[in-house]
């Protein structure tokens, strides 16, 4: 499906869970770790650390870290809570709570924790029970109240849910999560929860995201876009509110007379697309300017088989309005396809200066700029997409490989030397083996990535230490 391309990565933050949130993992971390070392004795600033450790692939550096705060404060029920967050396994990360709760009875964060292993293994009595206990010894833990909400929703208890639900926005009124949460599952009081938390915690794009939906749900696009607006001044990220902007633009202009038809028309689409198709020919006819009938359409004539009219209607709907990035990226993701990449670079790049957070439209640019024939433009685009987003793996690889092309094996070399030591994917282990001996760094790689290897223990990781070590002993 062409429908829907979205993706990570956003702009400037004042904290470390504001960053996580908006996907910069790098810069959380360095923040989140000055905070934590600053503050060790706030749980939230070292159960971030510890979080984006994991998000990162660390989880051998959390847990060493946890460890060693357990070996200086044995008897710190705090410190044995960590180290179970910190931990992979279930068991270990149990009994490292289990060790908290027996320090210190009521550790609000350690039943938490059990809660969230219950959880995972689909006990979901157990889990509500341990994060009932949770609140109860700390109301102010948001986790534990999503975790109860989820609980029952996993057990298809809704009533239970909503009643949880109010009782925790009630509990603490200015965590946007909580009130999403309030929100969706009390939709009666969805505009006032919402409304309220966003005077109470000012502009939170999440929040403004969610209202914004209910206002266009509601017949009124021109305040949904507005409210839209500004989610995504806030987080230009967020895929809801983009969806929702685009919607009420087209409704409050008259370009989209009916979002309920174009919805029923693309449920069509699943059951039965002949109907769908006819629906949307009936669309296309009352909304001719309406950038989002056209892509409905074409998606119907591709599941139809009609790719022709399908990239006819994708086109259309790009030129029928230059703002909507959706409709940009779905032509050119359809004419790169199609074997036309000149057509597809102009469209690609329209999309991605409105997403530049974006890796799979940026790297689609890439390809379609190479297809083309333009290679520099290609290089050059992929170096600043590698520059700007290190933590994603797709991103250097594809950028490693473009310098491999050149045959600049130094620079890839250390590309992915980089980007490994930063997040330990397997896919970049294994190009910086694959890489090595071509640079002739085969010893120096060997170096670096025994630590992970024991850190890991991962035995194919060492078996490529001592290949590494043996090329390099052949090559003095």
């Amino acid at each position: 499906m062409w429908w829907g391309v979205c993706g990570p990565i956003a702009l400037a933050a004042d904290s470390a869970d504001e960053l996580l949130r908006r996907g910069r993992v790098a810069d959380a971390l360095a923040l989140a770790a000055k905070d934590a070392v600053e503050r060790p004795g706030d749980l939230a600033a070292q159960e971030l650390l510890i979080d984006i450790r994991m998000t990162m692939g660390a989880q051998p550096t959390a847990e060493r870290e946890a460890r060693d705060r357990v070996a200086a404060h044995p008897t710190d029920a705090d410190a044995h809570y960590l180290l179970g967050r910190a931990r992979a396994d279930p068991k270990s990360s149990r009994a490292a709570y289990e060790a908290a709760l027996s320090l210190a009875p009521g550790h609000a964060r350690a039943q938490m924790g059990m809660g969230s292993l219950h959880a995972a293994a689909g006990r979901h009595a157990e889990a509500s029970a341990a994060f009932a206990a949770a609140t109860a010894a700390d109301r102010s833990l948001v986790e534990a109240w999503l975790g109860r909400v989820r609980a029952a929703l996993a057990a298809d208890d809704l009533a239970t849910a909503r009643t949880i639900a109010a009782e925790a926005h009630a509990a603490v009124p200015d965590a946007p999560p909580l009130a999403l949460a309030a929100a969706q599952l009390n939709p009666e009081r969805a505009e006032a929860t919402l409304s309220e938390t966003l005077k109470r915690v000012g502009a939170d794009p999440e929040v403004s995201g969610a209202l914004a939906a209910h206002k266009l749900a509601n017949g009124h696009p021109a305040e949904a876009a507005q409210l839209a607006s500004d989610a995504l001044l806030d987080d230009p990220t967020i895929g809801d509110a983009r969806r929702t902007l685009l919607f009420a633009r087209e409704l409050a202009s008259g370009r989209l007379v009916s979002m309920e038809a174009l919805e029923a028309a693309r449920r069509l689409e699943v059951t039965d697309p002949a109907a769908a198709l006819a629906a949307y020919v009936a669309l296309v006819a009352d909304n001719p300017k309406s950038s989002l009938v056209l892509l409905g359409r074409a998606s119907a004539r591709r599941i139809t088989g009609d790719k022709s009219g399908a990239l006819q209607d994708v086109i259309a709907a790009a030129l029928a309005d230059p703002t909507n990035d959706e409709a940009a990226a779905v032509a050119g993701l359809a004419l790169r396809e199609a074997g036309r990449p000149a057509e597809a670079v102009l469209h690609l790049r329209l999309a991605f200066e409105a997403r530049p957070w974006d890796p799979s439209l940026g790297l689609a640019l890439v390809a379609a700029l190479r297809e083309d024939g333009n290679s520099e433009a290609a290089r050059a685009t992929i170096a600043s997409l590698a520059a700007a987003m290190p933590l994603d793996v797709d991103v250097q690889l594809h950028y490693a490989q473009s310098l491999l092309d050149q045959r600049n094996y130094n620079r890839a070399y250390g590309v992915l030397k980089l980007a490994m030591l930063i997040r330990p994917d397997p896919r970049l282990l294994a190009a910086f083996i694959r890489v090595a001996p071509l640079a002739g760094h085969p010893g120096e790689a060997a170096d670096v990535l025994e630590p992970v290897a024991q850190q890991t223990n991962n035995p194919s990781l060492m078996q490529a230490v001592l290949r590494l070590r043996k090329m390099a002993e052949t090559t003095r």
